[in-house]
């Protein structure tokens, strides 16, 4: 028998061992590679707590995430930083929380609790007709003050619509209603606005004579009336860019005649 020589038999010990050592490490350089790219979590859902009247469509709009989306771990604390501020600008909540859960391999919960403002707003009105307190402590004249109320009711229907009404009586009356709705289409994009008002007074001052005003007065019917009104569209693309346009109107009947 040919005896092979103990150089061959090294050579192919050697070239075994070297492949199953390759073999072995293999999958640790491969786990090293994957460990080197950023980790990402895949958003599962969005749960919202707090919401009382605002509609969960409104929040969404202010989030720059959703259900779906692919989300970097070393991008999240600022999604969440700049989400939250969107929020708080819409002067819909008091305050904001982003919480995570995760629910699996690159799974992620995110939880947003709110809590909400007061959103109906009455203010009395009271005001004195004269230029100024000194003016008017000549006379003491109550008649010449105004009074009524203003409300304001923000986050209308939980849709943060707009609704202002102002009633003011005496000497000086106004009647206005105001609406704004920020969102009509579906992707709440274009929005639009409406305000209508009437004013009356049954005196008004037409000339000054040694600081001192004269008035016109007429108890029978309105010296003067005003009807004025306003319609406005905005637009708004993205989160940090709004434009509005508006038409506005005013007509004003002076029936004072005096020389």
């Amino acid at each position: 028998m040919v005896k092979k020589p103990k150089s061959l038999l090294r050579f192919l010990k050697q070239t075994l061992m070297a492949i199953l050592f390759l073999s072995l490490n293999l999958p640790v350089s491969s786990l090293c590679q994957e460990s080197s790219s950023p980790p990402f979590y895949v958003i599962n859902d969005i749960i919202i707590e707090g919401n009382i009247t605002t509609k969960k469509h409104i929040i969404y709009r202010e989030l720059l995430f959703s259900i779906g989306d692919t989300i970097y771990e070393e991008n999240m604390q600022e999604t969440f930083k700049r989400s939250k501020e969107n929020l708080l600008n819409t002067f819909l909540f008091n305050f904001v929380t982003i919480d995570t859960m995760t629910t699996g391999q690159n799974k992620l919960n995110i939880q947003i609790n709110l809590k909400e403002r007061w959103y109906t707003w009455p203010f009395p009105i009271f005001e004195l007709a004269d230029r100024n307190f000194n003016v008017w402590w000549e006379t003491k004249d109550f008649a010449r003050t105004n009074y009524g109320f203003y409300l304001t009711k923000f986050n209308f229907r939980g849709r943060k619509e707009t609704l202002t009404l102002n009633l003011r009586f005496g000497y000086d009356q106004q009647y206005l209603i105001a609406y704004n709705m920020p969102y009509l289409n579906s992707k709440q994009t274009i929005g639009t606005g409406l305000m209508a008002g009437y004013s009356q007074n049954h005196e008004i001052a037409y000339k000054t004579t040694e600081s001192r005003q004269a008035f016109y007065k007429d108890p029978d019917k309105n010296v003067r009336e005003s009807y004025f009104g306003r319609i406005n569209y905005t637009n708004r693309q993205g989160f940090y860019n709004k434009h509005t346009v508006f038409a506005q109107y005013n007509y004003s009947i002076d029936r004072k005649s005096v020389v």
